[in-house]
């Protein structure tokens, strides 16, 4: 059964110089084609202040295309009062946020202890606050040319992650998929290279779920087996054309097409619903999983199961997202296991947030990153992020981050 992915609207494909800022959403110039004689430009929605400065914006590559284009788009409503300059660096902008480059950090992995130190005093003694934006699954993929459903308990897969599993014949993966005949093939690992909140996310959920078989915690570099790639594209493109690949990639940058596991006859698909996803428009204040379209691109990869009735689905997504809890207080670290705890969710997850000063910035930069972060969490534009397979916030949570943001100084 075909899981179709999505692929990057037309419009929304962007240069990406890693490492390298870009006005890539405004410069000054209208972000719309100007109004002719006798013609208006968009009307500012009344619910935003439009406050005119700069405001930088550095994230990582990931996504990219996701903040420009709501840039460009908060720019239009607001006539270009203000500017939203957005860069991509590989550490997120992180080390660009800590030394007082640019205002905000796109990043997808929370700052560490070492580091909020650091932004307290970038911040002039305030801390540094994460606030979330969207939620983005993680999938597990692999390739097994016979093979159409597979499951690796989460113990199963931190054995293979770390390099004690080397061949997909191995007792422990014959134990979790009773009756299905597996290769005597070795097991090629692809992670993803550098230090992302995509490995983060994987490692937290086996440090969870198998602390005694992955025992290197959740770290944003892999500490795991295997040969990294650097994008998700050059991660799809190994597990693809390699029998017996076996990766972690962002559910949103799942462009090929991709085999849900085949069910059990007579049982239904996954999670009991169709592995297309429905795409539905949500109304405000709920979540929407994202609209796959077609692809004419040959399907040699599917999705893994992590445990024998769970695959990543929209369903399975959605109800983890729905149960996500946030730290206490207005700093809205969001705890991982937490996107696990419900019944039939899918466990793995990396949420982006918008990491900032709580205080301590100019008033104008202040009022324009109100005025975004608004934007941002808006039910309107949450309902927007399905389009690039991301998960909008629970409403919940919205509220919170809405709190977070008016107290702003």
């Amino acid at each position: 059964m075909l899981f179709r992915f999505p692929l990057p609207h037309p419009r929304r494909l962007g240069a990406g110089l890693i490492g390298v800022s870009l006005v890539l959403a405004l410069s000054g110039c209208p972000a719309t084609p100007s109004a002719g004689p006798g013609q208006t430009g968009p009307t500012p929605d009344p619910a935003y202040a439009c406050p005119a400065g700069d405001l930088l914006i550095e994230g990582n590559p990931t996504d990219q295309t996701l903040v420009e284009t709501r840039a460009a788009d908060y720019s239009a409503m607001c006539r270009n009062a203000g500017r939203l300059l957005v860069s991509a660096a590989r550490d997120a902008g992180t080390s660009s946020f800590l030394n007082g480059l640019v205002h905000i950090s796109a990043a997808d992995s929370p700052l560490d202890a070492t580091q909020q130190e650091q932004a307290k005093v970038r911040c002039l003694s305030h801390p540094a606050w994460h606030l979330p934006v969207t939620v983005d699954p993680v999938a597990l993929v692999y390739r097994i040319d016979g093979v159409t459903d597979l499951t690796l308990r989460p113990e199963t897969l931190a054995k293979v992650f770390s390099g004690i599993i080397t061949h997909w014949n191995d007792a422990d993966i014959v134990a979790d998929n009773p009756g299905v005949r597996l290769p005597a093939q070795r097991i090629e690992v692809v992670p993803r290279s550098g230090r992302t909140g995509l490995t983060e996310a994987v490692g937290s959920y086996l440090s969870r779920e198998a602390p005694a078989q992955w025992t290197v915690g959740a770290n944003p570099a892999w500490r795991g087996q295997g040969q990294a790639r650097a994008t998700a594209q050059e991660v799809l493109d190994t597990v693809s054309t390699t029998p017996g690949a076996l990766a972690y990639v962002e559910y949103s940058q799942l462009t090929t097409e991709v085999l849900s596991p085949t069910p059990t006859p007579g049982a239904g698909t996954p999670n009991g619903e169709s592995a297309q996803s429905p795409g539905a428009t949500p109304t405000a204040g709920t979540t929407a999983s994202p609209r796959p379209p077609a692809s004419s691109t040959p399907a040699l990869v599917r999705l893994l199961r992590n445990d024998a009735p769970v695959a990543l689905t929209p369903t399975s997504a959605d109800a983890a997202v729905q149960g996500m809890r946030a730290w206490e207080g207005p700093d809205l670290v969001v705890d991982p296991a937490s996107l696990g705890e419900a019944p039939g969710a899918w466990p793995i997850h990396r949420v982006s947030y918008q990491v900032l000063c709580s205080a301590g910035m100019r008033a104008d930069v202040t009022a324009l990153e109100k005025d975004w972060l608004t934007y941002l969490v808006d039910d309107n534009t949450q309902s927007t992020f399905a389009e690039e397979g991301r998960i909008a916030l629970p409403a919940p949570l919205r509220d919170r981050v809405r709190q977070s943001v008016a107290a702003l100084r």
